[in-house]
């Protein structure tokens, strides 16, 4: 059986692991546990068999000689979304500590999609400390398998325990 999945902003995931989407030219291919990325020239991401993890691999090998870095990327790659302008911590280098607007709440979803419309591969979520925004855990759902979801944290608030299910529910890392 084959494990793919293509969503509606054109990112294309096999087996749980990679991320594939279309370039002017050619596929970028994301390896979520390793975070590398690797362009292959003139392939289509539909053209990439998905069967399991053992063969798309061995697909990509047989395509080596199309692994370029001449890629006319569409959309970012990464992008880094502050979540939250308070932190529960002092650090003097830290720019959050009330320094900088709490975004509102109500519009936090509109800002999501908003995200998700740029197709990036990868979103980190920070803050101040990204654990203290409300609606994180509805964020994190949202964005997965359509990005991968990078969480930035200090690891010191009770919300973290709290979201553990979630994190692994939707592969974010933390």
């Amino acid at each position: 059986m084959e494990n793919k999945t293509t969503d509606a902003m054109g990112l294309r995931q096999i087996t749980g692991r990679y991320f594939l989407r279309d370039e002017e030219n050619g596929v970028t291919v994301y390896d979520k546990p390793m975070h590398t990325y690797d362009f292959y020239e003139g392939l289509r991401a539909g053209d990439v068999p998905g069967e399991s993890a053992e063969a798309f691999e061995a697909f990509l090998a047989s395509q080596q000689d199309r692994k370029t870095k001449n890629i006319r990327s569409k959309y970012p790659f990464y992008i880094g979304w502050q979540l939250s302008g308070t932190c529960n911590l002092n650090c003097i280098y830290c720019f959050a500590e009330n320094k900088i607007h709490n975004p509102n709440t109500d519009d936090i979803m509109d800002t999501a999609n908003t995200i998700l419309s740029f197709r990036p591969i990868s979103v980190g979520l920070s803050g101040g400390e990204s654990t203290m925004n409300p609606r994180l855990a509805e964020i994190m759902r949202l964005f997965h398998g359509r990005t991968n979801g990078v969480l930035n944290t200090n690891g010191t608030t009770d919300q973290l325990e709290k979201l553990i299910p979630v994190i692994k529910e939707t592969n974010t890392f933390v």
